[in-house]
């Protein structure tokens, strides 16, 4: 294909050029991404003079000279996606200079973005088509964040996400056939969707949470997808095609389209149980608390035998650095105060990526490299945030109140993720689905191993499956109550379950006195209010229990009585806490 006469005349001779009604951008970006080039893109416009020219540094677009002015990167970019032809060529130099609009855009988030303003129908189309009426899914990838969907989109990911399924099947579910399309389409071409080949009609996670079947922690042979069941992409083939008497484009060890650009958020969904217990059987133990909880960073593996003295000085370095960056806000990350200019926070940004960036690891470091990846996910988030005016702002307000590290976004996330699943827990207890509670239980433990109610939970779901009849799982239940008490005195649905449990089985003093210590603390308890009245009918004196054992030893601080959280976060997802 010739480029228009004229063009660029003192631009060097191009890697590859094509047209885009053969070849659409969004699969030009894609084989951007996957050889992980850096040059200039040049795109003609019909009917006009002149060419947009797009800068990439690692396959991701980091700066543009556009014949239509933007305040960002991203919006100058989005409207040449809807272009349905024009000329264009790929050169391995920067035609570009610097511009105010230099700021790396994460390709998967501006695809999904270009695809929400319209898109090619017969393109996308053809795409879908190649998978035919077989049911697809969501392959086992850490990148879908990158895309930051709306939630839409995420809804109809989820339905794919609990059961494979057809496209066609997947439109009449949702009810969405454009979101539909697009997402599969972006799924497809970003190879994040695969053929399904075992058995459709396995239980989504919430399905089997409710219903108490643990859906398996790994697929087994049958669903694993044929080596061939990823349909060949012409468009991404057509791309790479050098010119006439031009060098063909070279291409880097790897730069693998997971592992470049934004930061993905971690997953706090804890996982499911395997176990699988009849309806009578005992149910499992509390769980211990440990160092790693869902959503943690994998620990880097050891570190092999045999290296280098320059390579082992390098793993430790990582390693530490991992560590570190883990509690750094994005200011500490980048090494720039927080009154930073975005043009200071884009130059230490690219003066890290030269230390930091995967790609150019050693190989005898390349076990290392999820661990570099995640650095670099880190430090292309903080350039990312503080170089956007509009992020800047807010993300300094959550560092001035404590936050803005990854730990510390972790763990809101698992806060957020435990409080959400311990809306479950009433519900269960209603249908008398005690092993399901117990399992559900379990994993929220896990996510936020300190709310005292959700230890008591525990034990009250103990208490009603078992009753009085079995003296062990009588002292399971009274320990998770205790271990309730030992993070909060007052939390009453550890105190009521006390109560109860010391009635049953004799304790009637004992009971009566943490009766009035709920009535005390919880005037409108109704249960409180009738063992009060009972109390006092008997002439029982509220002496206080003495069968609770003391606080361990740095537990010297005690909550307040709870009070309302005027309207804050889980008051606002969740309603107020029902009696």
């Amino acid at each position: 294909m010739l480029l228009p006469q004229g063009a660029m005349t003192d631009a060097p001779k191009p890697l590859a050029q094509g047209d885009l009604a053969q070849t659409p951008l969004a699969h030009v970006l894609l084989s951007l991404l996957d050889r992980g080039l850096d040059g200039t893109l040049a795109i003609w416009p019909e009917g006009r003079s002149g060419q947009d020219r797009v800068l990439f540094e690692q396959g991701v677009p980091v700066d543009a000279r556009l014949l239509e002015p933007a305040a960002t990167l991203e919006r100058g970019l989005l409207p040449l996606f809807q272009r349905e032809r024009g000329p264009y060529a790929f050169y391995g130099s920067d035609l570009v200079g610097e511009t105010k609009l230099r700021s790396a855009v994460d390709p998967y988030h501006l695809l999904a973005a270009s695809l929400r303003g319209g898109f090619r129908t017969d393109v996308v189309e053809a795409v879908i088509a190649r998978y035919g009426d077989r049911p697809v899914r969501v392959n086992a990838s850490t990148a879908l964040a990158r895309f930051e969907l709306i939630p839409k989109e995420r809804a109809v990911l989820d339905v794919l996400r609990a059961e494979p399924q057809s496209a066609g099947a997947l439109a009449h579910t949702t009810g969405e056939p454009k979101i539909v399309s697009r997402l599969l389409y972006l799924l497809a071409i970003t190879q994040q969707l695969e053929l399904f080949t075992g058995e459709v009609g396995r239980k989504s996670l919430v399905e089997a949470t409710i219903s108490g079947a643990a859906p398996p922690a790994k697929a087994p042979p049958s669903a694993q997808p044929a080596p061939s069941s990823k349909p060949k992409d012409e468009f991404e083939e057509t791309f790479f095609v050098p010119p006439s008497g031009s060098p063909p484009a070279s291409q880097p060890s790897a730069s693998p389209r997971a592992t470049s650009g934004a930061a993905p958020r971690p997953s706090m969904t804890a996982p499911p149980s395997t176990s699988s217990r009849p309806s009578g059987a005992s149910p499992p133990s509390t769980p211990e608390p440990s160092a790693r909880r869902p959503g943690d960073p994998e620990p880097p593996p050891p570190m092999p035998t045999g290296l280098a003295a320059e390579h082992e000085k390098r793993w430790r370095e990582i390693v530490s650095y991992a560590e570190t960056i883990d509690t750094q806000n994005f200011f500490e990350m980048l090494g720039v105060s927080q009154t930073a200019s975005p043009d200071e926070a884009r130059t230490a940004y690219f003066a890290l990526v030269k230390k930091w960036h995967p790609d150019r690891l050693a190989p005898d470091l390349l076990p290392l490299k999820p661990v570099a990846e995640r650095i670099f996910r880190h430090l292309t988030e903080a350039h990312e945030t503080l170089a956007d005016v509009d992020k800047r702002g807010p993300y300094l307000k959550s560092v001035q109140g404590g936050g803005g590290t990854p730990a510390a976004e972790r763990e809101l996330q698992a806060v957020l993720e435990a409080a959400m699943q311990f809306q479950k827990i009433d519900v269960l207890v209603r249908r008398r689905d005690f092993l399901t509670a117990l399992k559900l239980l379990d994993e929220i433990l896990l996510l936020a191993p300190e709310e005292a109610d959700y230890h008591a939970a525990r034990g009250q779901v103990l208490f009603k499956m078992h009753g009085t009849q079995d003296a062990k799982q009588v002292e399971a239940a009274l320990r998770a109550v205790e271990a309730a008490l030992t993070r909060d005195d007052r939390c009453e649905r550890a105190l009521v379950t006390k109560a109860e449990i010391l009635q049953r089985t004799g304790k009637e003093n004992e009971s009566f006195a943490i009766w009035a210590k709920v009535y005390e603390l919880y005037p409108k308890n109704v249960d409180a209010q009738r063992m009060k009245r009972l109390a006092d009918m008997r002439g029982v004196t509220s002496a206080r229990p003495s069968s609770r054992p003391s606080k361990p030893p740095g537990r010297t601080s005690q909550r307040p009585p709870p009070k309302d959280d005027g309207g804050g976060l889980l008051s606002k997802l969740f309603g107020g806490k029902k009696k």
